[in-house]
């Protein structure tokens, strides 16, 4: 059964100091929500400093104690005792002060991790319809009746907030995993302690300032710094009832090995691995650009980004020409630092067998259905997957033999 949180206080017990960003000229940049918002001290402060300030702003890192000044501060409160419609119509306002504020974040996102403007504003409107989303289903939480295996008693399952939520997220999509992790999270009545990367938390720390005449205080907490020190120490706190995160395997198996001890429920959304199978009857144009969006979308930087590309052998060149054409048309932002085809690498390579996160993908041959099966599930994960044409030729029962990875599954182009 898991711990009732309903009577327990929003944990600020080891969250004391106040919001403490700062422009580059030391002006303040947000305005100060007090014991709600604490920066920890980045292990790499000039270089973080260096990369927040060269366009004109800033983060401003500061020390968290880590040492608890209120013993009465735990999790859940009066917040998980709300219905599901109050939470639904606060969450609803929220997505809509997003909304309001859609010009201004999406700048931001852009300036603080390097990306397009055209992708921030797309990340912008697709964090506010997930909210909107959670919105609405915060009012379909359901229980059930279990049967009546004892005379006149009747066994029910009721859905309770699990209390504290500790969400830790990457930085290649700040504002949309803050939609991602707080939407649901909130939406069940839980309280939430977020930590973005310490790379990029401009948006995080903007989305909780523009949204704190909404929540009620304790809610929603943002704490920044390394995950090395600030996430493993929100893995490990007693206080934290749960944690969601968004990271490379290795990270997953610490905060699991971390999490275990206090026996925490956890999200882990961890690397990748997206296959793109192109057989030799598909249509060469339509596989090559489509394998450029899905390979280059946000610099390469996500999880479903395409790679490895597998290519049947007597299409091979037809399609290398065709796909490197559509990559040398690509705009980059740096000449030195243009996007990158390997080509022919081995299985075994690290390139290969681990997730890039980066513009770069390796083409291999394969001779048949066979060995592009070995091949494609020959790594350690897997994640996405899209399909072909139904009626390809020889192509039936391919969902179900395509992925043996632990999670994930292939793209097949034919």
């Amino acid at each position: 059964m898991k711990r009732s949180s309903s009577k327990r206080a929003p944990i600020l017990a080891d969250l004391t100091a106040s919001w403490h960003n700062r422009g580059c000229d030391g002006g303040d940049l947000y305005p100060s929500r007090p014991a709600q918002t604490v920066s920890a001290r980045s292990d790499h402060r000039s270089r973080d400093r260096n990369r927040h300030c060269h366009r004109g702003f800033g983060v401003t890192p500061r020390t968290w104690t880590g040492r608890s000044k209120r013993p009465e501060a735990r999790s859940g409160g009066p917040w998980g005792e709300t219905t599901p419609s109050e939470r639904s119509m606060i969450l609803w306002r929220v997505a809509q002060r997003l909304r309001e504020h859609g010009t201004e974040l999406a700048d931001l996102e852009s300036r603080n991790v390097e990306k397009p403007i055209a992708i921030a504003r797309d990340d912008g409107e697709f964090a506010a319809e997930n909210l909107e989303f959670f919105a609405g289903a915060a009012r379909m939480l359901e229980g059930r009746a279990a049967g009546e295996d004892v005379a006149k008693r009747t066994s029910l399952i009721r859905r309770e907030p699990i209390g504290v939520v500790a969400a830790i997220a990457p930085w290649n999509y700040p504002l949309l995993m803050a939609a991602w992790k707080l939407g649901p999270a909130l939406a069940a009545g839980n309280t939430v302690i977020f930590k973005p990367s310490e790379l990029t938390p401009l948006t995080t720390l903007r989305v909780a300032a523009l949204t704190n005449d909404l929540l009620p205080p304790g809610v929603l907490n943002v704490v920044t710094g390394p995950g090395s020190t600030v996430g493993a120490a929100l893995a490990a706190h007693p206080g934290v009832d749960m944690v969601s995160l968004t990271g490379d395997g290795a990270t997953g198996v610490a905060v699991y090995r971390t999490a275990a001890v206090s026996m925490k429920r956890l999200h882990l959304e961890l690397a990748g691995k997206a296959p793109m199978i192109v057989f030799d009857d598909a249509d060469l144009d339509q596989a090559a650009a489509r394998g450029q969006r899905s390979a280059f979308y946000n610099s390469g930087q996500d999880c479903t980004a395409a790679c490895p590309f597998l290519v049947q052998e007597r299409v091979l060149d037809a399609f290398l020409e065709r796909f490197l054409d559509r990559v040398a048309a690509r705009r980059v932002g740096n000449p030195l630092a243009p996007d990158v085809v390997l080509v022919n690498v081995d299985q075994r390579a690290d390139i290969v067998q681990r997730e890039v996160f980066g513009p770069v993908v390796t083409v291999q041959p394969f001779r048949d259905e066979g060995e592009v099966l070995a091949l494609a599930n020959d790594v350690p994960y897997g994640l996405v997957a899209s399909d072909g044409p139904a009626t390809a030729p020889g192509r039936s029962g391919w969902r179900e033999r395509s992925s043996t990875a632990p999670y994930g599954s292939t793209t097949i182009l034919a």
